[in-house]
């Protein structure tokens, strides 16, 4: 959904495609040329290597027609326009992105988890860089900013795909960084991690809260991540089995 308007909603599908609706989703645009981009014969989902989807969307919160878009796997592309047109895929931006992150108060950043590793920009996607140091798994997953800091990230990790989907081989992480300063891992903090717990997906709340999802439940964090405590949620059966797909935290 578009933070400047809030009848305004993107979607997207599989084969990658995006798709715009400016009345509260009663009615849909195609917004086309997104899968006619340069780097699209390299586009491919390994599952099934002859389709690719859009993975996430990211409205610029600092600029209403800019847009960030995912595809898995292959690109990470941009529009100015609001998908008139698109920006294909830039040298250093990752290949696999799973998830990004914007923030109101840090004009032209963004924050990506991806496949390939993490990376950021502060320049609107033209640059990219990757942070590594302490950040010892590069298979990443979500990444969230604190609401009132930017300067303060979270992101799951894992070493691969294998650790990071299926509870019977997962061993996963929650890292953090703040400012220029080496990532940390998050052990011993409340939240469970390691061995049997899947890729957390993690949301920023209100500012210094956090919010992480696993098969071992839902956990907040109110102090930038120092500590966590569960939420007490009534879950079906199976729930350690199971895999996250996605958490969506409201005002």
């Amino acid at each position: 959904m578009s933070p400047h308007d809030p009848g305004e909603i993107w979607t997207g599908t599989e084969p990658s495609r995006a798709y715009r609706s400016t009345d509260g989703g009663d009615t849909w645009e195609h917004r086309g040329g997104l899968a006619d981009l340069p780097s699209s014969d390299e586009w491919a989902f390994p599952p099934r290597p002859h389709t690719h989807h859009v993975r996430w969307i990211e409205p610029d919160p600092n600029a209403p027609d800019r847009l960030y878009v995912a595809v898995e796997a292959g690109a990470l592309v941009t529009t100015r326009d609001a998908g008139e047109t698109w920006d294909d895929r830039v040298s250093g931006s990752r290949r696999d992105t799973h998830s990004m992150a914007t923030h109101p108060d840090a004009p032209g950043r963004v924050w990506t988890a991806a496949g390939d590793g993490y990376a950021e920009t502060v320049d609107a996607g033209e640059t990219w860089t990757h942070p590594q140091n302490g950040l010892d798994r590069t298979y990443c997953w979500s990444v969230a900013v604190d609401a009132g800091d930017p300067a303060r990230v979270l992101v799951s990790a894992a070493r691969g795909a294998r650790e990071a989907h299926a509870a019977e081989t997962a061993e996963t992480y929650v890292f953090r960084r703040t400012g220029l300063d080496d990532w940390e891992r998050l052990d011993g903090r409340g939240l469970p991690l390691g061995d049997g717990v899947t890729r957390p997906v993690l949301a920023a709340g209100d500012p210094g809260a956090f919010y992480a999802l696993s098969n071992r439940g839902l956990y907040r964090s109110v102090d930038g991540g120092d500590s966590w405590t569960e939420i007490d949620v009534d879950w079906p059966e199976r729930t350690r089995d199971q895999t996250a797909r996605g958490l969506a935290v409201l005002p």
